[in-house]
């Protein structure tokens, strides 16, 4: 006999207080973070938690907007895990993100637990404007595969242009843009963490195609991020290549080394698709 569900019920009520209660294999959720609009200072770092974990799956959401006049609209959440038993800390989860001016950019996430306390960080990289958020972290015991970040809306940062996008279709990016004479055009990608799928049809002048992390201020904010792809496609020449896009909106660069304005068809898929 327990104290929770006696010997002597039926069946039906202990399978009614397993289910309130929850069990690892049932998808019983516990809120843990819930806040409203959220202001994080210039250069500055909110910290939440720590949380005691104590089921296997997450499921988490974050909307962002910055300033209208922000060169850095980035902001970056990051899963401190911990195990208590020991004492050590384990590999953090970041995820480096946008923030849209005059309107939220919305971002959820599911995933697995790592430890069992957890503290999130979120770290704005604008070393002028503060940032808005709005917050949410809820445990459960679904079982993830992988942790699957996705962009939510498709608004556009100040100071970038985004491409055509389509998160919910897996369709990261698309562009047929006409890209001028020695020119360059540069296209935000719908934030992606896993194997994706760059295709090319070129116009009749060479491309040189660019892929890099923008919003990591370890390695550097805006166009000049860190590197994920690099290629060249000749005039009239096609390109169908796989890449591995980094938890990070990255910024897709089309490079115009001809003499002649030309508009070549991009497109960035999902490639291998997370549980």
């Amino acid at each position: 006999m327990t104290a929770d569900w006696p010997d002597y019920n039926d069946s039906q009520h202990k399978a009614n207080a397993i289910a309130n209660t929850g069990v690892p294999l049932l998808s019983f959720a516990n809120n843990l973070l819930g806040l409203g609009n959220t202001v994080v200072l210039a250069g500055a770092t909110n910290t939440h938690g720590p949380f005691n974990i104590n089921q296997i799956g997450y499921e988490f959401f974050i909307s962002i907007e910055c300033n209208a006049v922000s060169n850095d609209p980035f902001l970056s959440v990051i899963f401190n895990w911990s195990d208590s038993a020991s004492g050590r800390a384990l590999p953090p989860d970041q995820w480096d993100l946008c923030g849209t001016a005059g309107v939220f950019q919305q971002y959820a996430g599911t995933g697995k637990s790592k430890g069992d306390t957890l503290s999130i960080s979120v770290v704005n990289s604008d070393p002028v404007n503060s940032m808005t958020y709005v917050i949410s972290f809820t445990l459960n015991s679904r079982v993830y595969g992988d942790d699957d970040w996705r962009q939510l809306t498709s608004h556009t940062p100040p100071g970038f242009t985004n491409a055509n996008m389509s998160p919910g279709a897996h369709m990261l990016a698309s562009t047929g843009a006409s890209v001028a004479a020695g020119g360059t055009n540069i296209r935000l990608i719908s934030l992606y963490a896993g194997q994706a799928k760059l295709i090319v049809t070129n116009g009749a002048q060479p491309l040189g195609i660019t892929v890099t992390e923008i919003a990591d201020p370890t390695i550097g904010l805006g166009s000049a991020g860190g590197l994920v792809y690099s290629n060249n496609v000749a005039a009239n020449g096609t390109l169908d290549a796989d890449m591995q896009l980094p938890r990070s909106v990255c910024a897709l660069a089309l490079f115009n080394s001809g003499g002649v304005a030309m508009s070549p068809i991009v497109s960035v898929n999902v490639a291998r698709i997370l549980s």
